[in-house]
């Protein structure tokens, strides 16, 4: 902050000046399903047996600084597990009218948001086939929250 000036009747320079400042710090929420339920899916055609679901994240009134976006990550081995069975499944993720694009190890980004009121929304699609053995099957994936890119 510039120090104070004083002027005076007598004052050569008849001029002072003041900065007017604000500051907003980045803001959002982000909303992520706690479960997701796949149910049981069975293809008109081939009568193939799969167990998918969609669910929603929400990213509500974004306020970052110029040129960051909220990046999300889904971190999984991407593998259903009941007991010793291990079921792979797959996740894509739809954002806007972009195409659905695949979620994986090598690709863990599932969604960008940028700064924006009101709220934006990914899609992301679960799949699996049909398991070989009855059981309940789960796996927990971790979603990472960053602002990119980083300083």
């Amino acid at each position: 902050m510039p120090p104070q000036t004083n002027v005076t009747q007598d004052s050569t320079d008849q001029k002072a000046e003041t900065t007017v400042q604000f500051t907003i710090t980045p803001a959002y929420t982000v909303t992520i399903p706690g479960t997701v339920e796949l149910t049981k899916k069975t293809d008109a055609d081939t009568k193939k047996i799969t167990y998918e679901e969609d669910f929603d994240i929400t990213a509500a009134d974004v306020r970052l600084n110029e040129g960051k976006t909220l990046r999300i990550s889904l971190v999984s081995d991407y593998k259903l597990e009941s007991g010793a069975t291990k079921l792979a499944y797959t996740v894509t993720a739809k954002q806007g009218t972009a195409a659905a694009k695949p979620v994986n190890s090598e690709a863990p980004v599932c969604a960008d948001f940028e700064t924006k009121t009101g709220e934006q929304t990914v899609t992301l699609h679960f799949a699996a086939d049909n398991p070989p053995y009855a059981g309940d099957y789960s796996d927990t994936v971790m979603f990472n929250l960053a602002v990119f890119p980083q300083n």
